[in-house]
C-alpha cells in the first residue's frame, strides 16, 4: 500500500457491490471508504455545506453508518447508482412530496460533491450518461475496431419493416434505456410485432441484425484490465437463466487492447460490457453498461471480480487528480 486512500462509494442501500467492494478496500488495503446511500439519503444521510466569512466553500456528507467526512479530503468517488428512486417510506406521502424531496437531494448532493471533490471520478457523471447512450457506444466501438451488429433505432413501422427484411427476417430488438428496477429482456423479432404499427410507433427501439451462438461473453473492465467470464447458453438473453456454465475466458490481446481503447474514447474508467462470439469465432460487441453488474459473474466463475475492482480503485485513489474539472 503506497500511503492512505479515503474513498466513497454512492450506490443504493442494498447494492450488494458497494458494500462488498468497501468490506475489501477496508479489509486488504486498509482504506477510508464511505458508502453514501442514494436512496435512503431523506433518513440514512446528511449534508452541510456553506460559503464561509473567508469566502471558501466546505462541504460534508455523513455515511450510511452515520460517519460525516470532508468531500474535499476524498482521493477517489465511485459514482455508481445516483440517480435510483427514494425507497418507498410513509413520511414521502404522495408523489409529489415524494418528487420534491427527491430532486433537492439530488440536487444538492451533485452540487455538494461537484464543487468539493478534487480526486478521481469513476466514473465522471456525465460521461456516464453519454456512454450509457446505445447510439453513442455503438458508433464508438465500431470506431475501435470492434464489428458491432447491423443496427437501426427507429420508431417508422416502414423503416423498421425495410430493415428486417434486408436482415432476412433474422432481428433482435431492445430497449434504448428503460426504467430503473424495471429490467427488459432483449427478445427476437417476431411477425406478429412487425403487423402492430401502433406498438412500433409509440417509441423508439434497438433493431438489430441477430447474432447466432450460444457462447455469450461479460468483459468487466477496470482502467486497462479486462476480467472476461464466459457464459454458454442456448438463449438468446442469457440473463433470463443463470443456470448455465460460467467460465474465466480470455478474449486475446488484440480484442482486450480493443475494449480498453473503447473505454478511454468514452472517457471511462470502468465499465462492464456484453459480446457475443459467433459459431465461426468472430467476437460482435454488444453493449456496455458504464456501471454495470458484476457479482453474479463472480459467484458463478470465480473470477474475483470483487478483489480485481477494490485494487483499481485504490490504485485510481492514489493516482495524480488529473481531472479535477470533471463534474463541471
Amino acid at each position: 500500500m503506497v500511503g492512505h486512500a479515503t474513498i466513497a462509494i454512492f450506490s443504493v442501500e442494498k447494492d450488494l457491490h458497494a458494500h462488498a467492494v468497501a468490506h475489501e478496500l477496508r479489509r486488504r488495503h486498509g482504506a477510508t471508504c464511505h458508502v453514501v446511500a442514494t436512496d435512503r439519503l431523506f433518513d440514512r444521510g446528511g449534508l452541510s455545506w456553506e460559503i464561509a466569512v473567508d469566502g471558501l466553500s466546505r462541504g460534508r456528507l455523513r455515511s450510511y453508518d452515520g460517519v460525516w467526512f470532508e468531500v474535499s479530503c476524498l482521493d477517489a468517488v465511485w459514482w455508481r447508482r445516483v440517480n435510483q428512486p427514494l425507497r418507498e417510506d410513509d413520511r414521502l406521502a404522495g408523489p409529489d412530496v415524494r418528487d420534491f424531496v427527491q430532486n433537492e437531494w439530488r440536487a444538492a448532493l451533485f452540487g455538494v460533491v461537484s464543487d468539493q471533490f478534487r480526486g478521481r471520478w469513476i466514473n465522471r457523471p456525465q460521461s456516464d450518461v453519454l456512454a450509457g447512450n446505445k447510439l453513442y457506444q455503438l458508433t464508438a466501438a465500431q470506431n475501435a475496431g470492434l464489428r458491432v451488429p447491423t443496427t437501426l433505432v427507429s420508431q417508422e413501422p416502414p423503416q423498421v419493416r425495410e430493415f428486417c427484411r434486408r436482415m432476412g427476417g433474422q432481428v433482435a430488438v431492445k430497449k434504448l434505456h428503460g426504467v430503473p428496477g424495471r429490467p427488459l429482456a432483449t427478445v427476437i423479432l417476431t411477425d406478429q410485432d412487425l403487423d402492430d404499427d401502433e406498438t412500433i410507433q409509440m417509441c423508439p427501439a434497438v433493431y438489430q441484425e441477430l447474432v447466432r451462438g450460444e457462447q455469450h461473453v461479460r468483459a468487466n473492465c477496470f482502467g486497462d484490465d479486462v476480467h472476461a467470464v464466459l457464459i454458454e447458453s442456448p438463449l438468446f438473453d442469457w440473463r433470463r437463466d443463470l443456470s448455465v456454465p460460467f467460465s474465466p475466458h480470455a478474449l486475446g490481446s488484440a480484442t482486450d487492447a480493443a475494449l480498453v481503447s473503447l473505454l478511454r474514447s468514452l472517457d471511462l474508467r470502468m465499465g462492464v460490457m456484453d459480446l457475443k462470439l459467433t459459431d465461426d469465432g468472430d467476437v460482435v460487441w454488444l453493449e456496455v453498461n458504464p456501471q454495470g453488474q458484476f457479482l453474479f459473474c463472480q459467484a458463478l466463475s470465480g473470477v474475483d471480480l470483487i478483489g480485481a475492482c477494490a485494487a483499481f480503485l485504490i490504485q485510481e485513489a492514489q493516482s495524480p487528480a488529473t481531472n479535477t474539472s470533471q463534474s463541471s
